[in-house]
């Protein structure tokens, strides 16, 4: 029998392929300075029936530590809990990364993606976005 998680593709929602098209996005040209991608990341994790509260409790501690960990490195920027059905566990994330393939290390490297599907959706930057430096 397989362990948890161990009977889907690790991006689920989105699949390995389709992360991969975004591998070289934000890479830098001869011309340019090198760019670093945000990503919006919707983090749902399904605890498989008959998982023991202590085992829950493990993981999910060893979430929050990597979390840190990883917002530490930079590649964690925020973390937001949008309204939840009951028994609901979803997660929207700011996520920082070089490319694609970055993300996906950054994602897996987290306890609770055994148990978790993500969506992850680039973003690039809008003209209009207060927090960028005004144009002459």
């Amino acid at each position: 029998m397989a362990g948890p998680g161990q009977d889907r593709e690790p991006l689920a929602s989105i699949g390995p392929v389709a992360i991969n098209q975004y591998a070289n996005a934000g890479k830098a040209t001869d011309q340019e300075a090198p760019t670093i991608m945000e990503y919006l990341v919707t983090m749902t994790t399904h605890v498989p029936e008959g998982t023991s509260a202590e085992s829950i409790e493990g993981i999910r501690t060893r979430e929050a530590a990597r979390a840190r960990e990883l917002a530490a490195q930079g590649h964690l920027l925020r973390l937001w809990r949008p309204p939840l059905q009951p028994g609901e566990w979803r997660t929207l994330g700011l996520f920082a990364a070089d490319d694609g393939a970055q993300l996906e290390e950054v994602l897996a490297s987290m306890p609770l993606r055994v148990w978790r599907t993500d969506e992850v959706t680039p973003l690039s930057p809008h003209p209009n976005d207060p927090a960028l430096p005004p144009h002459p």
